[in-house]
């Protein structure tokens, strides 16, 4: 097996850094991580090389503002992942392999499933632990009730761990995108459009 670094630019012409590991297959799986994550989540290597042992390829890759990838870390981006996905995808096609599962963890899970709603062209969709509704757990990630109470009258939050180190900032258009990203709905599409 091949193992190599490969850079892939996105829509905005940002490089997305990712880890191929060739069996040999044109058959690829491309791995997406969950939130503030890389493509070095230990449970991502161990899923890419279970695939491997059985034949797969694999890629694995830091979404944009992520691990080694440019551009800034966002907190609500779901939809901008997702178009992160479709230039990997389209990447990979044009060099002619086979995208033929996309496998998404936690918040990459959400993109996965954002994806396979918008472009419906890989037949593999596989979401571990994305969360069903996004309204859900924003309290939790953002300090309580104050949080999200200074966020919706200043326009900005900046987070910070249990030691006060800053983890990162949320603009009041993020908490917006995720709270309109409606993964369980087949009208996802539309009811983006609407927001």
């Amino acid at each position: 097996m091949k193992k190599e670094k490969v850079s892939i630019l996105n829509s905005q012409g940002l490089k997305l850094v990712g880890e191929l590991e060739d069996t040999g297959s044109k058959d690829l799986c491309v791995l997406c991580h969950g939130f503030q994550s890389s493509k070095e989540l230990p449970t991502f290597v161990s899923v890419s090389k279970a695939l491997t042992e059985s034949g797969f390829s694999t890629y694995r890759f830091d979404f944009t503002g992520n691990g080694e990838s440019n551009g800034e870390f966002a907190y609500g981006n779901y939809w901008r992942e997702a178009e992160d996905i479709r230039s990997v995808v389209n990447y990979w096609r044009y060099r002619g392999w086979r995208v033929i599962s996309l496998i998404g963890h936690s918040k990459g899970g959400n993109a996965v499933l954002l994806y396979a709603s918008k472009y419906k062209d890989v037949a593999s969709i596989v979401n571990i632990s994305g969360r069903f509704d996004l309204r859900r757990g924003i309290k939790g990630r953002l300090g309580g009730s104050k949080g999200v109470q200074k966020l919706k009258e200043d326009g900005v939050l900046d987070v910070y761990d249990r030691n006060g180190n800053f983890e990162f900032r949320v603009l009041k258009s993020d908490l917006d995108e995720r709270r309109c990203a409606r993964v369980w709905q087949k009208d996802t599409k539309q009811r983006r459009a609407r927001h």
